[in-house]
């Protein structure tokens, strides 16, 4: 059961990004990962950080989204899981830019270009290049 509301509560927290209600977004992803943890459930709970980190930098707030976006890219790399490390390392890198954090920014680019190359991102490897720039 527990499982199910993971992955639902996870559902609800993209679906509520779309519409643009960042509080209903946090408020889903924390009960994803409140819903996963018990679980082991490693996958949904770095899913729930990734979502957690993508309704911060939504709602403007980089700083915020740092921390979550930071530990679901490591679980998600602990996992074997190029593309999701990827999909959070993107963000990540932007909130980091934004926050003045330069040196992690770097770190963090020059991993998720290796994963753009690896899942065959040349769109996202060309951003994150230029992401690189900006600072």
């Amino acid at each position: 059961m527990e499982f199910l509301s993971a992955q639902k509560s996870h559902g609800e927290s993209r679906a509520a990004m779309k519409a643009g209600d960042w509080k209903k977004a946090q408020e889903k992803a924390r009960e994803c990962i409140s819903n996963a943890a018990p679980l082991g459930d490693w996958w949904g709970h770095a899913m729930g950080l990734s979502a957690l980190g993508a309704a911060f930098a939504g709602d403007k707030k980089p700083a915020e989204a740092i921390q979550p976006l930071g530990e679901a890219a490591l679980i998600y790399r602990d996992l074997l899981l190029p593309g999701d490390e990827y999909g959070a390392l993107r963000p990540l890198a932007r909130c980091l830019v934004e926050t003045g954090a330069k040196e992690r920014a770097k770190a963090v680019i020059a991993r998720a270009t290796e994963l753009a190359k690896l899942v065959g991102d040349d769109k996202g490897a060309t951003e994150l290049a230029e992401l690189a720039k900006s600072f």
